[in-house]
């Protein structure tokens, strides 16, 4: 391999720019633009086939979709009504706010199918929750509230199963419905390991 081509280039570069702390995704943004320079390649060429793909493909808008709505759910009241009922529901059972995170994020996942909406949102407010009191150690508040939001990808409205139908041509129902089971199983065995 050259060590002066402009794909080495670009590889310095990323690795200049991401190991000081800039985040990974503007790293990668500008080392690409770099080497579309170098190379001379125009660019809005690399741009096109990407748009172009987003905008024929009506499945990929779920996507923004999900995370818009699971936006609304954070500024607006309705995830303190999602916390009363689920400790209604889950609250007496031993260890009652630690079983209030998995069935939040078990009810979260069927409605904006990311991991990280439930992290951030729902999550931080369920640690921050549990640390106080001292009724949970806060380590233990932040690696439940990470796994729980794990079944977000799994359960429907999944975004990465959103992504992976048109790519494979698989039928997003059939995915769908292929999740539920897991899903569900996956909050049962954390409720069970939290009792």
């Amino acid at each position: 391999m050259n060590l002066s081509s402009p794909f080495a280039l670009t590889i310095y570069a990323l690795t200049a720019l991401a190991l000081p702390g800039m985040s990974i995704g503007l790293s990668r943004i500008l080392a690409s633009v770099g080497y579309l320079r170098m190379t001379g390649m125009d660019m809005g060429t690399a741009a096109e086939p990407f748009l172009n793909g987003m905008y024929s493909n009506d499945i990929i808008l779920a996507v923004p979709l999900f995370i818009f709505a699971a936006e609304i759910m954070n500024s607006g009241a309705m995830t303190e009504r999602l916390l009363r009922f689920c400790n209604v529901i889950v609250g007496h059972l031993r260890g009652g706010l630690a079983q209030v995170n998995v069935l939040q994020s078990l009810i979260f996942a069927g409605m904006s199918g990311s991991a990280i909406a439930d992290a951030a949102g729902l999550g931080r407010m369920m640690q921050a929750m549990m640390a106080r009191g001292n009724r949970y150690t806060p380590s233990y508040a932040a690696a439940l509230s990470a796994v729980t939001s794990v079944i977000g990808p799994i359960l429907p409205p999944s975004i990465p199963m959103v992504v992976y139908a048109p790519v494979s041509y698989a039928s997003i129902g059939s995915l769908f419905l292929a999740g539920v089971v897991p899903g569900l199983i996956m909050a049962a065995m954390q409720m069970a390991q939290v009792a």
